[in-house]
């Protein structure tokens, strides 16, 4: 892999936003902001606000002002800071066969397939399932079994859990407990 920016993913986008998970909006908003304030550059996939902008104005039992979603979604594209990732034709294809092969939701194989050709090898996301294709490093910043939150997996296993324990688990629909659970209702994208 390559040294552009680690890759936030739609999660910590939502987080930073979720009025019932204050743990989980305070770790969020401090990720955020820093490369606001420039401590800090990411990469933001356009499918990641895409994603973003579908949970927080329609999955949700609050759904945000549309207004105020494009403004976090321009504020973010345009700054420095972040660092845009699209995909392409071949990206599409390797994640059509991750998805057949290793049973991935289409949208998580094409956000691996994603980082693959962008040279992007660590995603912040609490999605530990995204580590299982081999060079994506997960570091979940909502984890308190490391200090300062953030607990690294690597290759299907957790480098700062119990020796051993095998995480790298097929994504169905139900294993994303939480992900999208925005002011009390739990939907994905």
């Amino acid at each position: 892999m390559s040294d552009r920016p680690p890759l936030l993913d739609t999660n910590v986008l939502v987080s930073r936003f979720d009025a019932d998970a204050p743990g989980k909006r305070a770790a969020s908003r401090r990720i955020v902001e820093a490369c606001f304030l420039g401590e800090a550059e990411y990469s933001v996939p356009v499918q990641n606000l895409a994603e973003f902008a579908v949970v927080v104005t329609g999955k949700v039992e609050h759904p945000m002002p549309t207004d105020e979603v494009r403004q976090f979604v321009k504020a973010v594209a345009g700054f420095d800071g972040y660092h845009g990732a699209g995909y392409g034709a071949m990206s599409v294809d390797r994640a059509l066969e991750v998805r057949e092969r290793d049973r991935f939701r289409f949208r998580d194989a094409l956000l691996d397939s994603t980082m693959l050709e962008h040279g992007i090898g660590t995603v912040f996301s609490e999605d530990a399932h995204l580590s299982c294709v081999p060079g994506i490093a997960v570091v979940d910043p909502f984890s308190s079994e490391r200090p300062g939150g953030l607990d690294t997996i690597r290759d299907g296993r957790r480098a700062a859990g119990p020796a051993g324990q095998a995480i790298c688990l097929p994504a169905r629909s139900s294993d994303h407990g939480g992900e999208y659970a925005v002011q009390g209702r739990h939907t994905g994208p």
